[in-house]
């Protein structure tokens, strides 16, 4: 009868942590993926369910992911990810992070890249 009991404890707690309330937990998905290259310096992404491999100019695996970093008056700089960075158009700390968008992307110089690109040969 304990062991029931025990069973019947764990169960309601497993679906107090789902949320048998019709609510679900949502996955962040990244809609593009920006990287440069250390080597040529070279600035690309691909589509978030992409993840490159080596540099589609020059095919160094020394790739670094960047990130968008926002800064309270909402202008984005794009930066490797982590460590401190100052906003590019005003010099204030940039401490929010996010995924970067496709058009921060693209404002910063990186070319889209498909997956045959960006993949080991």
């Amino acid at each position: 009868m304990k062991s029931f009991l025990a069973a019947l404890l764990i169960f309601s707690l497993l679906l107090q942590f789902i949320g048998c309330g019709g609510k679900s937990i949502k996955t962040i998905e990244a809609e593009n993926n920006g990287y440069i290259c250390s080597s040529c310096k070279a600035k690309f992404y691909t589509a978030g369910d992409v993840f490159a491999v080596s540099c589609p100019q020059c095919k160094s695996y020394e790739i670094k992911e960047v990130v968008s970093y926002v800064c309270p008056k909402e202008h984005v700089t794009l930066a490797l990810r982590g460590g401190s960075v100052s906003c590019q158009q005003c010099g204030t700390s940039a401490a929010q992070v996010r995924l970067p968008k496709e058009s921060d992307l693209k404002s910063w110089g990186a070319v889209k890249k498909s997956k045959a690109e960006v993949s080991r040969k």
